[in-house]
């Protein structure tokens, strides 16, 4: 069994060491969870988009620590020469990722603890399920690094249990934006790169929606109620934080819209 991470990064050295850790940290908790841990290989992909900054040599530094419990463990940084953005950085990292299971990683965000262990069981225990997404938390660092806050978003916008099964539900939330489908909360079965890979031309900055639609279309998404994240609220954020203009969610619609006609017509792939 192989788990693969495929992390976008661009201009993070503040944050990337802090994720990289929770996640070699969640890796060495795996490894010590499972009863074959001789078996358990495990991968980080990542994909920097023509970095400015230092995030290269921070992530290198990260990538020499020493997991416990395991003897080795595989780094793949690709760099890219010119940005691309986020979108197709993270479908360069995903098409060079070899895992049985793939999980998907912001660069300032962190992981929280049993994140992996408990997305690899709802994805191995039910051969119907090709997606994994969960809730997550938000925390804003304070002046000496310390979590200042951690705050849960509007309870109106939870993943719930109830939703499993209920697709079409779903699909409409998705596209209305009333639910956090989020990449950062994303674990999912390589098989699914059949349908998700190549990236349509209309995911701009959505990749998150992309891939979901995919999923969804083939009824293969399960959801949990528990947070597995905690995301760093900050300046350069890609979410929007402001209410955008009438034009600008037209646009957004008739773009999720498409996807959504792509993700159907691929999920015979499936």
């Amino acid at each position: 069994m192989k788990l693969s991470v495929c992390l976008a990064t661009r201009n993070g050295e503040k944050y990337i060491k802090q994720q990289l850790q929770s996640i070699l940290n969640e890796f060495a908790n795996f490894v010590r969870a499972v009863e074959d841990f001789e078996k358990v290989q495990f991968e980080i992909i990542l994909v920097d988009d023509a970095s400015t900054d230092r995030t290269r040599e921070v992530a290198l530094k990260c990538f020499k620590q020493k997991v416990s419990g395991a003897d080795t463990y595989q780094f793949v940084l690709l760099e890219n020469a010119k940005t691309t953005g986020v979108s197709a950085a993270f479908e360069r990292a995903i098409g060079a990722s070899t895992g049985d299971y793939i999980f998907l990683s912001d660069q300032d965000d962190v992981w929280v603890q049993g994140r992996l262990n408990l997305m690899y069981k709802q994805l191995s225990k039910e051969k119907s399920v090709q997606l994994v997404a969960s809730n997550y938390d938000v925390f804003y660092e304070g002046a000496e690094g310390e979590h200042q806050k951690v705050a849960s978003f509007d309870q109106k916008f939870r993943l719930k249990r109830t939703h499993n099964g209920h697709f079409g539900k779903l699909k409409l939330k998705l596209f209305l934006k009333t639910v956090p489908f989020y990449g950062c909360t994303f674990a999912f079965k390589k098989h699914l790169k059949v349908a998700v890979l190549p990236f349509p031309h209309k995911v701009e900055n959505v990749y998150d929606e992309w891939i979901a639609y995919c999923a969804l279309s083939a009824r293969a998404v399960q959801v949990l109620e528990k947070n597995t994240v905690l995301r760093r609220m900050h300046d350069n954020n890609l979410t929007a934080k402001k209410l955008r203009k009438f034009s600008s969610i037209l646009h957004s619609r008739l773009n999720s819209l498409g996807l959504m006609l792509v993700a159907a017509n691929r999920r015979h792939r499936l």
